[in-house]
């Protein structure tokens, strides 16, 4: 499987995941390590343990992915011992978006 590029492009959107699972060490770089695989980096990682510690909370953002890869991706992390759910979704972009004017 070839990497995929991580520069986005007209058919490729910013795909987010939001990954639920348990609240333990390991599961963070293997969450990770999936994207890696793959050769992606996140463009943007926010992870929460709740108070108990007995859930992990991840926000990821990977720009310059296809939405059917999304969605494959999605499915794995699904796979994984100790996720109790990954929701995929994409990043929509404004019109206009990064256009400063001058008022």
């Amino acid at each position: 499987m070839s990497p995929v590029s991580d520069k986005p492009s007209s058919d490729t959107v910013t795909a987010c995941f939001t990954v639920v699972c348990d609240g333990e060490p390991g599961l963070l770089p293997r969450v990770l390590g999936a994207l890696a695989k793959l050769g992606l980096t996140p463009a943007r990682l926010v992870s929460q343990l709740s108070e108990d510690g007995d859930e992990l909370t991840l926000d990821l953002q990977v720009a310059g992915l296809a939405p059917g890869r999304a969605e494959i991706l999605g499915e794995t992390l699904r796979a994984m011992v100790g996720v109790r759910a990954a929701l995929v979704g994409a990043k929509a972009r404004a019109s206009g978006a990064g256009r400063l004017y001058a008022a």
